[in-house]
C-alpha cells in the first residue's frame, strides 16, 4: 500500500502544533515557513528510509523554527525542549494516520542568520517517524 505523504505531513503538523501550542497556518506550517513570516515553525517530511527490514514506512522529519525579537533564542530553546519532552512517542493516531513511533534523531543548537535584513534565530529538531494509515 502506498502512503499518502501529503496526508502524513499534514497530520504530523497537527501533532506538532498540539505539542508546541501553535495554530496551523499562523504559527506552524506544513512544508515550509511562508516568506514574509517573521517567526514560525515548519514541519517537513523528508525521504522515506528504505531498507531490508520489515517495518512500517519510516521517514526522516525536520521541524525547523525561525524566531524574531528579543526572546528569539529563548523561543528556539522552548521549541526544542517541548519537542524533546514529547518524544519518543508510540502509537499516536491523528485522524486515521497512526504514527507507530515518533523518535528523536538529533538536532542542533540555536543559530542566528540574516532574513531579509533582520537577524533571526533558527532551531532544527530532527525526528524519525514510522507511520501506518488506514486509508485505502
Amino acid at each position: 500500500m502506498m502512503i499518502d505523504e501529503i496526508e502524513v505531513e499534514l497530520k504530523l503538523t497537527e501533532w506538532a502544533a498540539d505539542v508546541l501550542g501553535l495554530a496551523i497556518d499562523s504559527g506552524i506550517y506544513r512544508g515550509s515557513i511562508p516568506s514574509g513570516a517573521r517567526s514560525g515553525v515548519a514541519v517537513m517530511l523528508h525521504e522515506e528510509i528504505r531498507d531490508a527490514t520489515l517495518r512500517p514506512s519510516t521517514y526522516n522529519v525536520q521541524i525547523l523554527g525561525k524566531f524574531a525579537g528579543d526572546d528569539a533564542r529563548d523561543d528556539a530553546l522552548r521549541m526544542r525542549a517541548r519537542l524533546a519532552a514529547a518524544v519518543p512517542r508510540f502509537g499516536v493516531t491523528v485522524d486515521g494516520v497512526t504514527f507507530t513511533a515518533i523518535q528523536p534523531r538529533g538536532g542542533g543548537e540555536p543559530y542566528r542568520a540574516d532574513d531579509d535584513g533582520e537577524i533571526k534565530t533558527y532551531m532544527s529538531v530532527n525526528l524519525l517517524v514510522s507511520v501506518l494509515t488506514n486509508r485505502p
